[in-house]
């Protein structure tokens, strides 16, 4: 009784934690701001979930099976890289030998971090639940509210789906190589490759999302009233469709099988093996030998030496100048410090390829090359937070030149990988894509530094980057392209990375002051 009374307190610990941060009500007020746009009214002449310029009418059935698909693609997303990492911030915070030495097992300690996990995005899941029940009323095209058909889809899809999204955050939480930006990349892909999957292939056991279980059923009612979208190429996707006049009819709700249950104790069944992995391969007595370097005994004698000649030091002198080049050369070692030469090597081969490839294989595979900086960029900002050296930083003179110094080295570091594609546009004298792609650059070093100044976190750039990469850049959507090669946005940019560095200097101000 008393480990189960521990337990339940170390789950509300985790959750108080995980409540009180920014990022959470950043999610919060997310998932209340899709509610509205994802349920347009039908005068705003767009449509964010197309079958043909049909739609069902806002009723229950309607809004729950969609509340079912948009939880479960976004919270996959978003929620991963909100919550990944609590082991790792136990390490931080260096209360891992505490825990160690307590009597909580290693089994309970993992199933500690992925109940609290499931029980933030229960919550998050739950508000985004009682804002489609709002919005339902709000449009008032059907303003009976049936409870079962809001709970029937989020019992039987959507906590299934998050309590195995839940064992993933622990899984790349003990897992070494899963630990960094090498597995949010990972993560990525595999929700970007789950997601086609569920659309393409009418499997119901590997339909993770519930998309095509839903999908299938609205498109199907809606060919029978709607005969001309037999002939229509759209089985249903989700995006922003202009829309000119929106056809509307009622829908009955899911039909359940057999088998979409089935599905939905395969996913808690793989979720109880991640868990039993995380117990496996999670190391609770591990240390973490520190790093040598060649001079270090050099540098030890010469410690000693210092502090039996201490008398002959000579005062502390301030000042006046500031070295802006030794500053930015710091700066630039502790951004690129604890990567392994092969990261190195990578961005040398992705910079002699920006230059060495033809212009119209470089315009294809140039997306490509904006992952490899991603490391470097989501330290901006948290570097400080990381390394607990924010109070030493407050205490110098020039405290409030830090933010510049900062984002003038990662600027310089991202110019630098970007030479040969900039050198190459510039060669080909297409002096409007260098401005573009140069501001497309200065706009994503101040998003990462932003980010990272108000949430001092790095998942929370690395999952905004990684979806506005994959929605601008790969899918080339115009306004969300901010490379330019789609479409110039350079000027709209530009004032964004503006208006994001004057939010900086204000909150850095603050927190001075």
């Amino acid at each position: 009784m008393r480990i189960i009374t521990n337990t339940a307190l170390i789950v509300k610990g985790n959750l108080l934690t995980q409540m009180r941060t920014y990022t959470f009500f950043l999610m919060i007020g997310l998932t209340l701001f899709l509610s509205y746009l994802f349920i347009p009214s039908a005068d705003r002449h767009y449509e964010v979930f197309y079958i043909g310029g049909v739609r069902g009418v806002y009723n229950s059935a309607w809004l729950g099976g969609m509340l079912a698909m948009v939880s479960n693609l976004l919270l996959w997303l978003f929620g991963f890289y909100f919550l990944r990492g609590t082991i790792s911030h136990d390490e931080q915070l260096r209360v891992a030998p505490f825990i160690a030495t307590s009597p909580i097992t290693k089994s309970a300690y993992i199933w500690t971090k992925v109940m609290s996990n499931f029980f933030i995005l229960v919550i998050i899941s739950t508000s985004l639940l009682l804002s489609f029940i709002f919005m339902q009323i709000i449009r008032a095209e059907d303003t009976q509210i049936l409870w079962g058909d809001y709970l029937l889809p989020y019992i039987c899809m959507t906590l299934p789906s998050i309590f195995l999204l839940a064992s993933f955050t622990i899984v790349f939480d003990v897992i070494g190589w899963l630990k960094g930006t090498l597995g949010n990349i990972i993560f990525f892909c595999f929700w970007i490759a789950i997601s086609v999957f569920s659309i393409s292939f009418p499997n119901i056991l590997f339909d993770l999302f519930g998309l095509n279980r839903i999908l299938t059923n609205m498109v199907n009612d809606a060919t029978q009233v709607f005969p001309f979208l037999k002939d229509s190429d759209s089985g249903g996707s989700f995006g922003y469709y202009p829309v000119a006049n929106v056809l509307t009819f009622t829908w009955e709700g899911i039909v359940w099988t057999k088998g979409m249950l089935i599905s939905s104790f395969l996913w808690l069944f793989i979720a109880l093996c991640n868990i039993l992995l995380a117990i496996l391969t999670f190391n609770r007595s591990q240390k973490h030998k520190p790093r040598t370097f060649g001079h270090k005994k050099h540098e030890a004698s010469d410690l000693t030496r210092i502090q039996e000649d201490v008398r002959l030091l000579s005062p502390v002198q301030y000042e006046q100048s500031f070295h802006y080049a030794r500053l930015i050369i710091a700066e630039w070692r502790v951004l690129l410090r604890g990567y392994s030469k092969w990261l190195y090597s990578i961005l040398i081969i992705s910079l002699i390829l920006s230059y060495a490839l033809p212009m119209n294989i470089l315009g294809s595979w140039s997306p490509l090359f904006m992952l490899f900086p991603l490391a470097i960029w989501s330290k901006m900002g948290t570097v400080d937070t990381t390394h607990r050296t924010e109070q030493l930083i407050v205490s110098t003179p020039y405290a409030s030149m830090k933010f510049f110094i900062t984002w003038l080295s990662g600027l310089f570091i991202t110019l630098i990988y970007s030479f040969g594609i900039v050198l190459r546009l510039s060669l080909a004298g297409n002096i409007s894509a260098v401005i573009a792609y140069v501001i497309g650059i200065l706009f994503i070093v101040t998003l990462a530094i932003t980010l990272g100044y108000f949430t001092k976190s790095r998942r929370v750039f690395e999952s905004v980057f990684l979806l506005l990469w994959y929605m601008g850049p790969v899918n080339q959507i115009p306004y969300l392209d901010f490379t330019g090669i789609s479409m110039d946005q350079s000027l709209q940019y530009f004032i964004i990375s503006v208006c994001l560095m004057g939010s900086v200097v204000i909150l850095q101000k603050k927190r001075l002051g």
